[in-house]
């Protein structure tokens, strides 16, 4: 959750890029049956999403889709080491 550091709202490519691949991660795995998800973005900075059942059909599906979600926010981190932290609880 957040903006991008040292910036505000609007202001920060960086944040553009981690909010626009958590929205497309959050609306493809929605759009999926199969998988059961639930999420809120109810305030500037803060996206959560919770993803309960995937059928077995949808696993393959999801963990790939997982993997470059979690890839672009690296790759981000990496990009602009000044402006995102990045802490990735797989559980």
């Amino acid at each position: 959750s957040g903006h991008a550091m040292g910036v505000g709202k609007g202001d920060s490519l960086a944040c553009g890029i981690v909010s626009s691949a958590l929205r497309s991660f959050a609306r493809a795995t929605g759009s999926q049956t199969g998988i059961i998800v639930s999420g809120t973005a109810d305030r500037p900075g803060s996206f959560e999403m919770t993803t309960g059942d995937v059928t077995v059909a949808k696993q393959g599906w999801y963990r790939g889709a997982s993997e470059v979600l979690i890839q672009a926010l690296r790759d981000v981190q990496t990009d602009f080491p000044d402006r995102i932290g990045l802490n990735i609880d797989i559980i």
